[in-house]
């Protein structure tokens, strides 16, 4: 399977916290996913421009397509001094996208691509805001198709809060733009591991009874949790002693 970037140095938000997680799914490492789901093989090219503040962040999604998907090609931007390289995917021979709604993006549907082998997705991943500028900066962009997808269910990533329901996280907008490329099973076995990921997020933020989950908590991280309510219990009664 495929690493991330910033598999060596993930960041989390302290020592003991970054080594108690997975670095790849970002998970505790008795909750995490890397094993749940098979690696799958597709015809599109996924491409992510993440913005380095991403990769900071535990509920960034775009880490979790490299856990399911064989061809996915993640590229850092916002780093000063570190201009971003497209130029090679200029030269892709096939349909270029970039999945970007604006004024001038299409709908997108399998008559963009055809019968073409392979074709080229380009995702941005951040902030609105962060998508803005990568799109209206980065030169080599240009000359690719923007695309938008099509109404549909609102967003199930509860790790977020958006004003705009309609607004997906980078996961949820390439699986459901791989069910209009690819097949609408692989979108739903993709969705299932978001769904699976954001419960586990929810029951370690105690916002998610564990029976609720689907497939219910691993024991060590059951019993990992016990341990730590038990310390913070001990904690609070010593300083309650004072």
């Amino acid at each position: 399977m495929k690493k991330m970037e910033s598999e060596q140095n993930f960041p989390g938000r302290g020592r003991s916290r970054s080594r108690n997680r997975c670095k790849q799914c970002a998970l505790s490492i008795h909750l995490c996913l890397c094993n749940q789901f098979e690696l799958r093989t597709i015809r599109t090219k996924i491409v992510l421009l993440t913005h380095q503040k991403e990769l900071w962040k535990t509920t960034n999604s775009g880490r979790l397509l490299q856990l399911i998907l064989n061809d996915v090609d993640l590229r850092v931007r916002g780093k000063r001094g570190h201009a971003l390289d497209l130029a090679d995917l200029v030269d892709h021979h096939g349909p270029k996208l970039i999945l970007y709604p604006s004024t001038d993006s299409v709908p997108l549907t399998p008559d963009l691509i055809g019968s073409e082998e392979s074709a080229l997705l380009v995702v941005p991943d951040g902030t609105w805001r962060q998508a803005r500028k990568v799109v209206s900066r980065v030169g080599a962009l240009a000359d690719f198709q923007r695309v938008h997808l099509k109404s549909g269910a609102p967003s199930r990533y509860r790790l977020r809060k958006s004003e705009d329901p309609s607004r997906l996280c980078t996961y949820e907008a390439v699986a459901r733009a791989l069910g209009v490329l690819e097949s609408v099973e692989l979108q739903r076995e993709m969705e299932s591991l978001l769904d699976l990921m954001v419960e586990r997020f929810l029951w370690t933020r105690g916002r998610l009874r564990a029976k609720d989950v689907q497939g219910g908590i691993p024991k060590a991280a059951l019993e990992e949790h016990r341990r730590k309510s038990m310390r913070g219990q001990k904690e609070e009664s010593d300083r309650a002693s004072f």
